[in-house]
């Protein structure tokens, strides 16, 4: 992949990422925390060269979190994850290091099958996963999508890594609300479309009489199996749809 470029360098002659984010133009339909995370998302592609960058913010030991996104319209990159339950975003934070997936759709992308089926059918070709960590303090990742394979150079390594950090300092330094409580916008539709999933889960486990592991476990293979968006999902099962159990009948929604 080609070295990143554009905007101001410092002495040793490596890119300001700084800069590189205070050119990107506030977007109107974003404040706070959100906003920031928006642009620097937006500079990682366009001065990494990717198809798009997301921040998933992530509570201790889950995989629901929050997802600020800068992708293509129409895009749902930041929600792969969240829908199928695993991929290097996860990995990245669990272990708290850098996963960098060249090639997609090689062996290197098979320890995550559900992940790699949903992205590469949106035409990622590589991932590169940074964790957002202070210390021993995981808050989350920056993950990096690309449209095509290949390696990411040492002075996008560095890049990325540098957006992370400032990542984290922006997390530190700002907050997910506004001053009079409410959600910064940005953040209010991922709540909302992580509420109804909760809620379909809730409904599965009661409707199947199974843990709520086992209810978001088989909201995720559903989904999977039919082509649906585990939100798209879990709206089916809000307006009546009754997932079968292993030996009953589909209720509610046609195929």
């Amino acid at each position: 992949m080609a070295d990143a470029g554009g905007g101001a360098a410092d002495s040793n002659g490596y890119p300001d990422p700084l800069a590189m984010i205070a050119a990107i133009h506030p977007s109107s339909e974003l404040d706070g925390i959100a906003q920031s995370l928006e642009r620097l998302c937006r500079a990682a592609v366009d001065h990494l060269g990717m198809l798009g960058a997301v921040v998933r913010l992530l509570p201790q030991g889950g995989s629901a979190g929050l997802v600020v996104a800068a992708e293509g319209p129409g895009g749902r990159l930041g929600d792969i994850e969240f829908d199928v339950g695993e991929g290097p975003g996860t990995t990245s934070y669990t272990a708290s290091r850098p996963v960098l997936v060249s090639n997609l759709a090689g062996p290197d992308g098979n320890d995550w099958p559900g992940f790699q089926a949903a992205a590469t059918e949106q035409g990622v070709a590589a991932v590169f996963a940074f964790p957002l960590h202070l210390g021993a303090v995981s808050f989350g990742t920056l993950e990096l999508f690309a449209g095509r394979p290949g390696t990411l150079t040492r002075v996008q390594i560095w890049l990325a890594r540098a957006l992370a950090e400032i990542g984290v300092e922006m997390l530190l330094d700002g907050d997910a609300t506004n001053s009079d409580g409410s959600l910064s916008r940005g953040f209010t539709r991922v709540v909302e479309h992580r509420a109804e999933v909760a809620q379909a889960q809730g409904m599965v486990m009661v409707d199947l009489d199974v843990s709520l592991g086992e209810a978001m476990a088989r909201l995720r293979a559903h989904a999977f199996a039919r082509g649906l968006s585990l939100g798209d999902l879990a709206h089916s099962v809000i307006d009546g749809y009754v997932l079968p159990s292993d030996d009953g009948p589909t209720r509610g929604m046609e195929k």
